[in-house]
């Protein structure tokens, strides 16, 4: 009987304190996690990469470093969350772009490698206080070599140089897009691949100081390996059939049109040739331009490689009257434009291209090419309306 009786007390005194084994006080909060998915480093693009095969985790350049914050939190206790970026306001690692739980940078082009480090800050409620989490992310950029050049007439400084992706010769809101210094250099923040159509437009030439024709537009081809040439030759060389070498054309042996800069080494004789050439072919583009009044410029360039491909002539034939005549004649044909005057407008064109020598001491190929782009043009589209020009 007593040993029941102690039974039952020892059992009421385990109930009472929780019993044995039981909770020592109140369950702990568990914290929300968050993770976050990312490049942790990025390798040098070559010719061609694509962002994937350099690791990026964006699709594409502009989303390249491309991170993911997966949070959990079953009983939804987060009050709010957000990216920051950890790094020097406006440097390579700007700027980022967030869409709900993800956020992607551009890969930047350098010369140096660099780092950029971002956290997604999180404030929850505990039920009694608020707290905070901060997951880092860090990526690690090796160098990246990108596109660069220079677009040469003389130097074109102040001009617009886009990455023609899709090759509609038009500046779309998602191509690349860089401008020239004073020197005409050009330089792409962000990888594009080798041999990309290149368009430039406008700009100012740096020797005279004129502001090119709004419809001034040059092409060339991308290299993430050496620094190619915009030019007016570049630009005749895309309309050309591919089987036409330029440089053979030109008489080129030490000097490449398409790599070279013509300026700096305008004392070789080579270089001065190509300088002349490049000055002559847009002094012929604008004075069409204005004579037919034919804005687009790559439409004029089409209708003289035509030319070429259909001759043996080499580039010393741009100068030719003949071509001069042809080219007007097929631009104006579905026009109703009196032809009348073509012949003769178009001799006196050719005299003016002709009489273009370059002369480093006298600079007398700058006055020329100045007149050449902004009053000559005029006058001759004054001419060929049968006006009195006195040249």
């Amino acid at each position: 009987m007593i040993k029941n009786y102690l039974l039952f007390l020892a059992s009421v005194i385990l109930v009472s304190c929780g019993g044995g084994g039981g909770d020592s006080g109140p369950k702990s909060i568990s914290s929300p996690t968050i993770s976050l998915v990312g490049p942790t480093a990025i390798s040098t693009p070559s010719g061609g990469s694509t962002p994937a095969s350099v690791g990026c985790t964006g699709s594409t350049w502009e989303t390249c470093i491309k991170i993911t914050a997966n949070v959990s939190d079953p009983q939804n206790r987060i009050t709010t969350a957000q990216w920051q970026n950890l790094n020097t306001i406006g440097g390579v690692c700007y700027p980022v772009t967030v869409s709900t739980n993800t956020m992607s940078v551009p890969l930047k082009c350098t010369r140096n490698g660099y780092s950029c480090t971002y956290s997604y800050d999180v404030k929850w409620w505990t039920g009694t206080k608020y707290q905070y989490i901060q997951p880092f992310h860090t990526v690690t950029v090796q160098p990246v070599s990108c596109a660069s050049g220079s677009a040469i007439d003389g130097y074109i400084q102040e001009a617009t140089v886009f990455a023609d992706l899709n090759k509609n010769l038009i500046q779309d809101t998602d191509e690349p897009f860089t401008t020239t210094n004073i020197q005409g250099q050009f330089y792409f923040n962000s990888p594009i691949s080798d041999d990309v159509l290149l368009v430039m437009k406008g700009g100012i030439d740096s020797f005279t100081g004129i502001t090119l024709p709004e419809n001034y537009m040059l092409i060339g081809l991308s290299s993430n390996t050496e620094k190619r040439v915009i030019s007016p030759i570049s630009t005749l060389s895309y309309f050309l059939p591919d089987t036409y070498n330029i440089n053979e054309m030109l008489g080129l042996s030490l000097f490449d049109a398409f790599l070279d800069d013509p300026v700096i080494q305008i004392a070789n004789e080579e270089a001065s040739k190509v300088l002349k050439t490049n000055m002559q072919i847009s002094i012929l583009l604008e004075s069409i331009s204005k004579i037919t009044n034919e804005s687009d410029y790559f439409k004029i360039y089409s209708t003289i490689a035509e030319s070429f491909s259909t001759s043996t002539i080499n580039l010393t034939f741009l100068t030719s009257p003949d071509l001069i005549s042809q080219s007007i004649h097929h631009l104006t044909q579905d026009a109703g434009f009196d032809s009348s005057n073509i012949d003769i407008v178009s001799e006196n064109l050719s005299n003016f291209l002709n009489a273009m020598n370059i002369n480093e001491e006298s600079n007398s190929h700058l006055v020329l090419f100045e007149q050449g782009m902004t009053t000559f043009p005029i006058d001759l589209a004054n001419q060929v309306r049968g006006e009195e020009v006195s040249f």
